[in-house]
């Protein structure tokens, strides 16, 4: 059983950028969003990783263009650098469209344009920078870019697009060593927060090497890769150890795993040509998150599959509301990732965690007389002008006491812009986020 007080991994951070959408249509990849959602549930369950939900941000959907990707990265940075304990363990998660050309490699974010794909994509120089100027005393990175699903469309309507793995060796700082062996011994929960602060590192694991593909496990519920990944944070990765109880999942047991696992499945349910994650570690075998809550698991228990846990963790979150009271706080994940159930003033409503964390931030902005974070103006547009009809918006606009003539544009999209900026200038966007987080739809 896990500890009665479950520990947290209070100094764990997490940033997952899920690319599942597309303004190019052949590139939309629907299915990678149920790997974020899962990664993110399972790394936030107090029965599991431990980290605190408000230490992970998820990019997604329209979200995940060029810009905000590289915003994000400069969230996690700001939040490391808010971190005094020097005990920071972050993990970065990719899970998208990769392209090589003759001058390097990108990532393709959901702002794309195929017509000018080098100029529009984010090179993997400027990423993995945005990676490197992150100092934290522990680093992971994930990625999972060489996607077999949705890529058969592409030579008829975006023959450019060459599909590739990530190369991992920018990932590195230059003056990076290899692995140390001697590794601290983890005991307990208490002995995993101890040996933290003796250990470092940087480890980067791309899901497959050369031209393979990433493949999708047969029943569609996640990638290989990820399925594997989630495995090993739930305890599987100590099968292939010589400990009889592991309290952590350390990057060296991850990264063994998936060497031992991922070619294997793909082998057996899709290409003889197979999946070899590549990986590099430097510094020291490090911990990055709790096993079962940090009481790990016997030899002789039989541990739960990560399809099993990510299921469970859906419905428990279905099947618990949230209570906050005067607006938004910061967003417990739990199952699902993407939406979440919360009761605010005895009324139950479904909303996105990027919407609540967005709202959230700008009620904070708008208290403490701060600009508003970009990243946060961007979601309340796109929450507006696609899930907002023109009356709705006329609505919101009644609830505040605004006149909506007042407001300039002859299009919902350029009526949303104008709403933004009015209450922004006015000092009055907090009160738009709560009139929006009103606006969702009660839960039957």
């Amino acid at each position: 059983m896990p500890n009665p007080t479950p520990p947290v991994f209070n100094h764990g951070y997490a940033l997952l950028i899920c690319v599942d959408d597309s303004l190019v249509n052949d590139l939309k990849l629907p299915a990678v969003k149920r790997d974020v959602d899962a990664f993110a549930g399972v790394l936030a369950s107090p029965e599991h990783c431990c980290y605190p939900a408000e230490n992970i941000k998820i990019v997604s959907g329209m979200n995940a263009t060029r810009a905000n990707i590289l915003g994000a990265l400069g969230w996690l940075r700001d939040k490391l650098n808010a971190d005094v304990s020097g005990n920071a363990t972050a993990v970065v998660y990719y899970t998208g469209h990769g392209h090589r050309d003759e001058a390097g490699y990108y990532l393709i974010p959901y702002d794309v344009d195929a017509v000018s794909l080098r100029a529009t994509s984010l090179a993997a120089v400027d990423f993995s920078d945005g990676i490197n100027a992150l100092n934290p005393q522990r680093l992971l990175v994930l990625l999972d870019c060489c996607r077999a699903g949705g890529i058969g469309a592409l030579a008829k309507n975006v023959p450019i697009i060459r599909s590739a793995a990530a190369p991992i060796d920018g990932f590195l700082a230059p003056d990076s060593k290899a692995i140390s062996t001697n590794d601290v011994e983890l005991k307990g929960a208490k002995g995993v927060a101890e040996s933290l602060s003796l250990m470092h590192g940087r480890t980067v694991i791309s899901s497959s090497q050369g031209e393979e593909k990433s493949w999708v496990l047969l029943d569609g519920s996640m990638s290989v890769f990820t399925y594997y990944v989630i495995q090993a944070l739930i305890g599987h990765a100590h099968t292939l150890q010589l400990n009889t109880r592991e309290t952590a999942v350390g990057v060296l047991g991850l990264a063994t795993y998936l060497d031992e696992t991922v070619n294997k499945r793909v082998n057996k349910e899709h290409s003889p040509n197979g999946q070899n994650p590549d990986y590099k570690i430097s510094g020291q075998n490090f911990p990055i998150a709790l096993v079962h809550a940090g009481a790990g698991y016997a030899k002789d228990v039989d541990i739960p599959d990560a399809n099993d846990v990510v299921t469970t963790l859906a419905a428990a979150a279905a099947a618990t509301s949230q209570s906050v009271s005067g607006g938004v706080g910061v967003v417990q994940i739990a199952g699902s990732s993407n939406t979440i159930i919360q009761t605010v003033n005895n009324t139950t409503i479904t909303i996105s965690t990027s919407l609540a964390n967005a709202i959230a931030g700008v009620q904070r902005a708008t208290a403490e007389h701060t600009p508003v974070a970009s990243q946060d103006r961007f979601i309340l547009r796109d929450e507006l002008a696609t899930s907002f009809s023109m009356s709705e918006i006329k609505a919101l606009c009644f609830a505040m006491g605004l006149d909506f003539e007042d407001i300039a544009g002859d299009t919902k999209s350029a009526k949303v812009i104008e709403l933004i900026m009015y209450c922004e200038r006015r000092g009055i966007l907090g009160k738009l986020g709560d009139e929006i987080h009103k606006a969702r739809s009660p839960v039957s």
